[in-house]
C-alpha cells in the first residue's frame, strides 16, 4: 500500500525538480539571465534546434579580474533528473545532456558552453567523467515532489516514514526550496575551467553520445561478454 502510495508520489517528481531548479535560477543573482522566460525548456539555441529540449538554460555573466572587463557570456545548458536512480557513466540520463551540448559546441565552436547535470544522487564514477570531459554534475541529495490531489498530508508522511526514504522532499510552490550554492558559487567558479576541457572534449563525444543516449543501461552487460 506504501509503495503504490509512492508511486503516485514519484509521478510528480520530474515537474517538481525542474520547479525547483528554475525557482532557484531566478533567485540565484543577477549573473545568470535566462535563455527564455522564467529558465524554462530550451527548444532551440539561434537558429540551431536541439533534438529534445533541454530542461532549462542560462547565460552566465561574469567579470574579467585582471581587466575589469566583462567576459562573453556562457552559456549553461541545463537537464534535470530527479529520480531515485543513481547516476552512473552507463545511465542514458548522462548521455543525453552530453549529445545535446556536443551538438552545440561543434555548432558554435567559437562560443563557451558549460553542461549542468541535477539529479538527486550520482556515482563517483560520473563525477571523474564530468571532471575529465568538462561539464558539471550537481546531487541535491533530495528527490523533490508534489502533494498528489487527493493525498492529505498525513497519508504523505506516512510514506518517507514508513519505506525509510529520507530524501523525499515535498515542494510548496508558496515556498519552495531552493538549490543556491552551486549557482551562486560552485557554477561560476569551475565554469571557467570545464568549458575549456568541454571545447576540446565535444567533438569527440558527439558521435557516441548521440548513440549511447537512447541505450539502456544493458549495454553494460553487453560489452562484459567475453567474445570466443
Amino acid at each position: 500500500m506504501l509503495y503504490a502510495r509512492f508511486e503516485r508520489i514519484a509521478s510528480t517528481a520530474g515537474d517538481a525538480g525542474e520547479f525547483v531548479v528554475r525557482y532557484s535560477m531566478t533567485k540565484a543573482g543577477a549573473h545568470l539571465l535566462p535563455m527564455t522566460p522564467g529558465f524554462g525548456e530550451v527548444a532551440n539555441i539561434g537558429p540551431t534546434r536541439i533534438h529534445g529540449p533541454l530542461d532549462s538554460g542560462a547565460w552566465l555573466s561574469s567579470i574579467d579580474p585582471q581587466t575589469g572587463l566583462p567576459n562573453p557570456q556562457d552559456g549553461v545548458l541545463i537537464e534535470v533528473k530527479n529520480r531515485r536512480l543513481v547516476i552512473s557513466p552507463i545511465h542514458k540520463e548522462i548521455h543525453q545532456i552530453l549529445h545535446k551540448a556536443a551538438l552545440l559546441q561543434t555548432t558554435y565552436p567559437d562560443r563557451d558552453f558549460v553542461s549542468v547535470l541535477i539529479c538527486r544522487s550520482v556515482h563517483p564514477r560520473s563525477y571523474w567523467m564530468a571532471r575529465d570531459l568538462g561539464f558539471l554534475i550537481h546531487a541535491t541529495r533530495r528527490e523533490y515532489v508534489y502533494l498528489p490531489k487527493d493525498m492529505d498530508l498525513r497519508l504523505f508522511n506516512q510514506v518517507p516514514a514508513g519505506l525509510a526514504l529520507t530524501d523525499l522532499t515535498l515542494v510548496d510552490p508558496e515556498s519552495p526550496p531552493r538549490i543556491i550554492e552551486f549557482f551562486t558559487t560552485t557554477l561560476p567558479a569551475r565554469a571557467s575551467k570545464q568549458k575549456e576541457r568541454w571545447k576540446i572534449a565535444a567533438p569527440y563525444v558527439l558521435e557516441t553520445a548521440g548513440q549511447l543516449r537512447f541505450e539502456s543501461s544493458t549495454i553494460t552487460h553487453r560489452s562484459s561478454r567475453r567474445r570466443p
